[in-house]
């Protein structure tokens, strides 16, 4: 076999901060497409399409990082810096945010070897262009992004504590010295010591995910296309299911179903309107379709997270149901409900007269 075609090209590009120029990997383009991937996005394997290619894992090349100012961001709009809502605020701000911030960049930035990222590398520069993101004020915080950071973090904790073998991954990392560390931990400890708030688990990161995710669906235009918002609200459901927050992801669900009928209404409104154009109607008639099959996704998400509760719950309905058999229906419930079950779910659980087996 002969050399191994690098995944890469090498491209000079500018530092949206300092303006200082290195060069950067770009991925050459069908080389290779996701294979198996989890509910929540992440990539388990990928099928590559040339067989003398080196092997890479394709998430560890996320983020480009300036090895003058430290500046780390997503690829896609570290080369694009238009791209981003907020960059003005993060060129604005960024190496002068305080003594303490300003020591933790600087701290990160100088444990990174860009030119070989394997697993610790990888983990390092999300933890810090994460922090960047999050160092500037909250008003002009870019949540879709913070949100989009911290599920990779998530992901990457995942594959440290997965079977799963990785190109330079967890497990030929494990045990290997970081810079003047004997082990990665060391690093992230004296990390820690800087950083006390940083998601140091999965399920950490993976509720920053959730909350930054939450807020941007909300409140971000990237959302507002009907389209856009239901694959939004289709990935926080899956993390709030991960964080086992059932109760939150059932009333994102009973969210999609208001938003829908607001949705119905407003096309409607629209439609009524005699200058109407007929392109505007056929891209009504477009997120009719789109808003009709999101909101049949709900219901059977609906029925599972309520049939999963039930499951969950029965317990706790039973015992209090048994030791307060001689109290009134409606005394009993109140206790149900004071002890966190769901009114629905109670509901529930009475409509299959439950009680009585």
């Amino acid at each position: 076999m002969g050399e191994l075609l690098s995944p890469f090209s090498m491209r000079p590009i500018a530092c949206p901060i300092c303006k200082s120029e290195h060069a950067h990997r770009m991925f050459r383009v069908r080389l290779f497409v996701p294979k198996d991937i989890e509910s929540d996005q992440h990539v388990l394997t990928y099928r590559w399409q040339a067989e003398n290619t080196e092997v890479i894992h394709p998430p560890y090349f996320a983020l480009f990082y300036c090895p003058k100012c430290y500046f780390t961001d997503l690829a896609d709009d570290y080369r694009d810096p238009s791209r981003c809502k907020n960059n003005y605020f993060i060129a604005k701000i960024f190496g002068s945010y305080n003594p303490e911030t300003d020591r933790l960049v600087d701290f990160m930035g100088r444990y990174v070897h860009y030119a070989t990222i394997d697993y610790n590398v990888a983990l390092t520069l999300h933890y810090l262009a994460f922090f960047i993101q999050i160092s500037i004020p909250a008003d002009v915080q870019d949540l879709f992004k913070l949100s989009r950071l911290a599920l990779r973090i998530a992901w990457l904790y995942r594959e440290e504590k997965s079977g799963i073998q990785i190109p330079n991954g967890p497990r030929t990392c494990k045990g290997k010295p970081y810079f003047d560390f004997p082990l990665y931990d060391g690093f992230r400890e004296e990390l820690k010591k800087y950083w006390p708030a940083m998601p140091v688990s999965e399920e950490e990161a993976t509720r920053l995910s959730c909350t930054y995710m939450e807020r941007a669906v909300a409140s971000d235009s990237r959302f507002d296309q009907p389209a856009k918002y239901y694959q939004g609200v289709k990935l926080l459901l899956c993390l709030l299911d991960r964080c086992g927050d059932l109760e939150g992801a059932y009333n994102t669900v009973r969210g999609i179903y208001a938003q829908g009928a607001q949705s119905r209404s407003e096309f409607q409104k629209t439609l009524a309107k005699p200058e109407t154009s007929e392109h505007v109607r056929q891209q009504i008639a477009a997120d009719m379709r789109v808003v009709n099959a999101y909101m049949a996704d709900a219901g059977a998400l609906r029925d599972d997270l309520l049939d999963r509760m039930v499951e969950r719950d029965l317990p706790t309905v039973h015992s209090l149901v048994r030791a307060n058999a001689t109290l009134p229906p409606k005394e009993i419930e109140k206790l149900v409900l004071k002890a966190g079950v769901m009114p629905d779910v109670f509901r529930r659980i009475q409509s299959k007269a439950t009680f009585n087996k």
